[in-house]
């Protein structure tokens, strides 16, 4: 009993034992997850290196044509005096510096300059050559120095006026040129100073403006000076331009009692050209069939006074004035003057007027011409004690026009006075009148009513109007 086992007990004393396969498999996958990560390490350490290594790697990078700049001038221009040239204006230099730092560098970082501090007087200099860069690079120039001219500035002196106003920087408007002749600037010199051998090129000056655009009317701009060589074209340099108005040039071409002007204006002024009507103008209004020969005419002159003219009035006619049996009348108006501002007067063929005297053929077409008769019942005299005078007229005979072709209003106006029915009122004024004799001649004045008004006029002679005339009731016939 003792020796006997159970199912049991043999179960609680079994022993599990690892499987070897397993194991060998998990000491494999450590040894690569090992090697690995030191292969990473190693690969990360080469490229760190490389880099490293490359970015420091020294490295020349050469500039070409840099600008020789000219530091501390102020002695030389206190002394009147102007750099005339130099040996050379630019330097070659190469720069000497790692990878990295080159990755930094902009081209206005590396600067070239001489110093000029010590010159005072005219003459040939030699300076060396200095550079400017940033740390941690060495500069090698293919030149170590350069000669500087140094001499007194010179001068030129040119009378300006408005015929050296240049006028490129504007478009005009239409029918618009410019006037030359009223146009001007403030000035009356420019001195031009500058290098000798700049100033041997100036031939003269012009004077421009800064204004652009299409130009409508007289306008006033700031300008400015220009030097211009033999060929007309600008002279560039180191030139400077002084202003002066009035006074004048002596013998060495100094000038002598002008101002100094801080400021050029230029005032152009313009010219328009218009084609306007010539009219006439009628005391009344009673004719309206007016021909004018010619019928137009061209002016030109100032943009304001041309632009304001919208036609010129050759003359008045009175029309109540013009004696003539005829339907048609002419008349001549001569000497006649445009408005203010108008320099020239054309004819529509382009002949220019002499004088700019206009003369100008009137033809008006009139109404036809009849004689009215007004008995002396249809006169009626105020003024004064008008009972004691009596008009000695039998009729008062007027000449009266038609405005129009109607010929039965005259008929109609002629009835109207011969039965009493009025149309004209006809009023002799004897207030003033001095009796001679107890008789006076008066003048007369003539209204049409409503009725005829406007269809008719009184024709009368401005030499010897209508009268009539009056006794007095007490020395009377």
């Amino acid at each position: 009993m003792k020796n006997k086992k159970t199912a049991t007990d043999e179960a609680v004393n079994v022993k599990v034992e690892k499987s070897p396969s397993r194991e060998n498999g998990a000491r494999k996958n450590l040894l690569i997850d090992i090697l690995v990560r030191l292969f990473t390490i190693v690969i990360a350490f080469f490229i760190w290196l490389y880099v490293a290594n490359s970015t420091n790697v020294t490295t020349e990078k050469e500039f070409e044509l840099v600008k020789i700049e000219r530091l501390n001038t102020s002695s030389i221009e206190e002394n009147n005096l102007v750099v005339e040239s130099m040996s050379y204006d630019t330097v070659n230099l190469t720069l000497t510096g790692t990878r990295n730092d080159f990755r930094t560098l902009n081209a206005s970082d590396v600067r070239a300059y001489i110093d000029l501090s010590d010159i005072s007087e005219p003459g040939e200099y030699v300076r060396e050559i200095k550079v400017n860069v940033p740390a941690g690079f060495a500069a090698t120039l293919n030149s170590e120095s350069v000669s500087v001219y140094v001499d007194k500035a010179s001068t030129k002196t040119f009378e300006v006026n408005n015929t050296n106003i240049n006028y490129e920087s504007w478009s005009l408007g239409a029918d618009c040129e410019f006037n030359t002749e009223l146009s001007s600037v403030n000035i009356n010199y420019v001195v031009v100073e500058g290098k000798t051998l700049d100033l041997e090129k100036v031939m003269g000056v012009r004077i421009k403006t800064n204004a652009l655009g299409v130009l409508v009317g007289d306008v006033s701009s700031v300008g400015y000076a220009e030097a211009y060589d033999e060929n007309g074209d600008a002279v560039n340099g180191e030139i400077k331009y002084k202003y002066y108005s009035g006074g004048e040039l002596d013998e060495e071409g100094n000038i002598v009692g002008g101002d100094n002007v801080t400021g050029l204006i230029v005032t152009v002024k313009l010219i328009k050209t218009k084609e306007v009507p010539l009219t006439v103008k009628t005391e009344y209004g009673y004719i309206s069939d007016i021909k004018v020969s010619p019928s137009t005419v061209i002016i030109k002159g100032a943009y304001t006074a041309v632009d304001s003219v919208r036609e010129i009035c050759v003359g008045t006619i009175n029309e109540k004035h013009i004696i003539t049996d005829k339907e048609e009348y002419k008349t001549v108006f001569e000497d006649v003057l445009p408005p203010e501002g108008i320099s020239s007067v054309l004819l529509p063929g382009g002949e220019e007027v002499k004088d700019n005297k206009i003369s100008a053929e009137v033809t008006l077409k009139l109404g036809k011409l009849y004689t009215l008769t007004v008995p002396k019942t249809a006169v009626t005299v105020v003024g004064g004690n008008s009972e004691n005078y009596q008009i000695k007229n039998i009729a008062l005979y007027v000449n009266v026009r038609l405005t129009g072709e109607d010929e039965s209003v005259y008929n109609l106006l002629q009835q109207n006075l011969n039965n009493a029915l009025g149309g004209l009122s006809v009023v002799a004024d004897v207030k003033d009148v001095a009796m001679d004799g107890g008789r006076a001649t008066v003048p007369v004045s003539l209204v049409f009513d409503s009725t005829f008004e406007g269809k008719l006029y009184a024709v009368t002679d401005e030499s010897s109007p209508y009268t009539i005339v009056v006794y007095s009731n007490n020395n009377g016939e």
